[in-house]
């Protein structure tokens, strides 16, 4: 198997034309947080050197300054001035000893930055917001063990709660309101993705899963269903939607869609 089957990624981000991505590899990764930066055609290889981090997670910008999340025993947040050569801790997560806590999700809305905290031991809200020099809480935000796929769309911000119980639910905020969205009610939403004029989804079943789109985050409707890949990730790029997935083979899979027919009408997506 090779170096690139083994490594995983975190979520990137694109800053000042260069993409900036977090990775781990299980080999080499533990107790350092290491990404890749590149300009399209260079790549280079970087360590965040403050703090502990055994990974980072996700990347994000405001401006021209860099956020990054990361995991070890306690989640950290740390931000860059100057497009990443030199890096501080800004927050830490409040965690017990002999617990763990990460930041996992970050995102930007409306020049906001927010985060998304997994922490299995307690269940406070895991929706933050980065203000007045520190994250806070959403206070709308209902309680849970970790928030994934959080996404803005529309001056809402989205995302995946596992609630307490480990049941998960889909959520949005604006400012301190939050409510949820139940037209995705009973599915297994694995991300989201915005485009221009739609938010997409995509859940995931034995088997299989749905790709979903809606026009107001709130009334969804199914656009395509896989029957022979488990949809884990979404993307919008050029006005297309792409789907990560995992074949029935148990590898990896990019879907996209398919070349126009003659007649002009739209093809289904590949499978």
């Amino acid at each position: 198997m090779s170096a690139t089957c083994l490594a995983r990624g975190g979520q990137p981000m694109v800053a000042d034309g260069l993409l900036y991505w977090p990775f781990e590899d299980p080999r080499f990764s533990a107790d350092r947080g290491e990404y890749m930066v590149t300009n399209g055609e260079d790549w280079r290889w970087h360590i965040l050197p403050e703090g502990q981090a055994f990974h980072v997670h996700a990347m994000a910008a405001v401006g021209e300054t860099l956020f990054a999340g990361t995991g070890a025993w306690a989640g950290r947040l740390q931000t860059s001035p100057d497009s990443g050569q030199t890096w501080a801790v800004v927050y830490e997560y409040p965690t017990p000893n002999r617990q763990v806590s990460r930041i996992t999700n970050l995102t930007v809305m409306d020049g906001q930055l927010y985060a998304g905290v997994t922490a299995l031991h307690e269940t406070q809200p895991k929706v933050l917001r980065w203000q007045q020099d520190t994250l806070k809480p959403i206070a709308g935000w209902p309680q849970g063990k970790r928030v994934d796929g959080l996404t803005a769309y529309g001056g809402w911000l989205y995302g995946i709660n596992t609630n307490p119980d480990d049941s998960t639910a889909v959520w949005r905020a604006q400012g301190e309101q939050a409510e949820p969205v139940s037209g995705l009610d009973g599915y297994r939403i694995r991300a989201f993705a915005a485009g221009e004029d739609a938010l997409w989804a995509v859940s995931s079943h034995q088997g299989g899963g749905f790709l979903w789109h809606s026009s107001d985050g709130m009334v969804w409707t199914v656009v395509h269903e896989f029957n022979t890949a488990r949809p884990l990730d979404v993307a919008v790029y050029g006005g297309q939607v792409y789907v990560g997935a995992e074949g029935d083979d148990g590898q990896g899979v990019l879907l996209g869609p398919t070349v126009p027919a003659a007649t002009g009408e739209p093809l289904p997506m590949r499978q």
